[in-house]
């Protein structure tokens, strides 16, 4: 079904998700971008609230023009708790300002997503007007009968200014003439509960979504960066490490174990073959020539075209004696290949170099010492022809 979702909106999948679930709600859908100061809510709640858009792109300043004010200290200490790790939780009680510029009580909740580097990198969640189980009063913005009451014992001093409370009834004297009314209101008051808890339901069910959309959204991206980083290191006509993948070995400026041995590899008649034989037998004998070292050396060892017609190996844990042995088999191998009949000869020169005992070797300082051993076999070569 997430594939199917994925084939139908393509790359603006969340995007899209997240204008159908906020035009099938009541409540505010939020993403708040922590790291880029970006902030997203439902179109619904520019209608009801004191801000002119719903994309806010000074989220850490524009959010708090909407917050009453008495709440802007509590709302940013909460927030600095998740950037800094110490929360990873979002579920306050505060006020946000209606168009009038009264409060609003709302319960905002949220789940924060955390980077590769384990920071927080979004704030998702719904926002809510608490109604019914409101703290405050909606229209007035004054403590409501519990809080009233809670506030009230909480006091240690005597009290000397006074509190209003907005009450639903205007005349106290037709309060027992309308007691009928009080239960159908109760029942009523019941039934819009139920009907909010299971929005609160739906609410987190519609969050979970856009978290798995968004976290395959990610892994999505993270392999497509894979994907590149493999290409851009790896040869497109032979499927080896190329040139930069080679580099990044020999550059790296840790001394060379005794046990290590470096090889280098130049065809001797590619030149030939281009010129009486054409640049795609020239490629052809590349891919064998490649498909030739790949097959003989071990896998857990690298192998790499240096450039052209130059290859690389680097053999690990071994002694003089299986290199040796190693080029015996290569060298069988080839001969094999050689009698085909419609095999394009592969003649290659070779030079190895293990690091001296006494001696500190990098990657590339034995290269250098296989490659002159390379150039002296290739000059005996031919020598051999003449």
């Amino acid at each position: 079904m997430i594939n199917d979702i994925f084939k139908v909106f393509g790359e603006q999948t969340a995007e899209i998700l997240f204008e159908i679930i906020t035009e099938c709600m009541d409540d505010y859908l939020y993403i708040f971008d922590l790291q880029n100061n970006t902030f997203e809510i439902s179109q619904s709640a520019v209608e009801r609230f004191n801000m002119s858009k719903n994309v806010l792109t000074d989220a850490a300043n524009e959010v708090m023009k909407v917050v009453y004010e008495e709440d802007r200290r509590m709302l940013a200490k909460h927030l600095a708790d998740i950037c800094e790790g110490r929360e990873n939780i979002h579920n306050l009680h505060y006020r946000w300002l209606d168009k009038e510029g009264m409060p609003v009580w709302i319960n905002s909740r949220g789940i924060v997503i955390i980077d590769q580097q384990g920071k927080a990198e979004y704030l998702v969640g719904c926002l809510n007007e608490t109604g019914n189980r409101r703290r405050a009063d909606n229209v007035t913005g004054l403590l409501g009968g519990p809080e009233f009451l809670a506030y009230l014992r909480a006091q240690k001093e005597s009290i000397t200014k006074g509190f209003f409370m907005h009450v639903g009834i205007d005349d106290f004297g037709a309060i027992n003439s309308s007691r009928g009314a009080a239960e159908n209101y109760s029942e009523k008051i019941a039934i819009k509960i139920r009907t909010i808890e299971f929005l609160s339901a739906l609410d987190m069910f519609c969050l979970v979504i856009l978290i798995i959309m968004q976290t395959l959204t990610a892994m999505k991206m993270a392999m497509n960066n894979k994907l590149l980083e493999q290409k851009a290191y790896t040869d497109a006509h032979t499927g080896l490490p190329n040139k930069d993948a080679c580099e990044l070995l020999l550059n790296t400026p840790e001394k060379v174990k005794e046990s290590t041995a470096c090889m280098m590899f130049d065809l001797n008649n590619l030149k030939i073959v281009n010129d009486t034989m054409g640049h795609s037998a020239g490629d052809r004998l590349i891919m064998d020539f490649a498909q030739l070292l790949r097959s003989v050396i071990p896998e857990k060892n690298f192998v790499g075209r240096y450039g052209g017609d130059e290859f690389m190996a680097v053999i690990y844990h071994t002694s003089k004696t299986e290199v040796e042995e190693l080029l015996k088999s290569l060298y069988r191998e080839k001969d094999r290949l050689n009698s085909n009949e419609n095999q394009i000869q592969i003649d290659y020169a070779c030079g190895w170099a293990f690091p001296d005992e006494d001696g500190a070797y990098t990657m590339q300082m034995l290269l250098d010492k296989a490659d002159v051993y390379m150039y002296e076999n290739k000059q005996l070569c031919k020598k051999r022809k003449i």
